[in-house]
Parts: structure tokens; C-alpha cells; sequence
């Protein structure tokens, strides 16, 4: 008799199903949904996504102003953090500009 059909649970011998870690592309998209959902900003591009120790750090540019012409929008750039997880950990400014200024990197 097969242990279902007795009423016990079935045995396998399956390692227990581990939670796989976010992609990072998943991860990109909870960012974007946290600077939506606490800035009410919608994201114009992803800067980067980068995997640290314990934590991912993704640094995506809004729109804050539009203008006329549009190389005289205000833009900015936010860094969120979320954890291996995907667990928000938090979000800051680091810069802003107008569109028309050229990057250093």
C-alpha cells in the first residue's frame, strides 16, 4: 500500500524546493516600482544594477521637470537598494542635472 493511499504524506527523496534568489531584472523592476510607488516618479532609464555583497544597488534617472525644448529638462538620479532577496532597504538622490549637461563619469 502506497503511503497516499493510507493518508500519510508522501515521501520523496527531493532535496526541499530552495526560494530562488531574484533576477536582476526583477530586481530592476521592484526598484522601479519603489520609485513610483514612494516618489510617484516614472523611470525614464536604467543607469546600472549591480550586485553587491549582500544588497543590490540600482541606479535609475526620472524626469523631475519636463520642459520645452526637452534638453532643458530637470532629470535626476536615484539609487535604491534592495536586499539578495529583493526586499526594499531604501532609496536616495545622488544627482541631478539638466538634460542637456554632459556626464562625467
Amino acid at each position: 500500500m502506497s503511503d497516499s493511499a493510507n493518508g500519510a504524506a508522501p515521501t520523496t527523496d527531493r532535496p526541499a524546493r530552495q526560494k530562488r534568489a531574484p533576477s536582476p531584472l526583477q530586481i530592476v523592476e521592484r526598484a522601479r516600482k519603489v520609485l513610483d510607488d514612494l516618489g510617484g516618479m516614472t523611470v525614464d532609464r536604467v543607469i546600472g544594477v549591480e550586485a553587491e555583497d549582500d544588497e543590490w544597488r540600482v541606479v535609475l534617472e526620472v524626469v523631475e521637470l519636463r520642459r520645452i525644448p526637452n534638453t532643458s529638462d530637470v532629470v535626476a538620479r536615484y539609487e535604491v537598494r534592495m536586499s539578495r532577496a529583493g526586499k526594499f532597504r531604501g532609496y536616495r538622490q545622488v544627482a541631478r542635472r539638466l538634460r542637456s549637461q554632459v556626464e562625467e563619469y
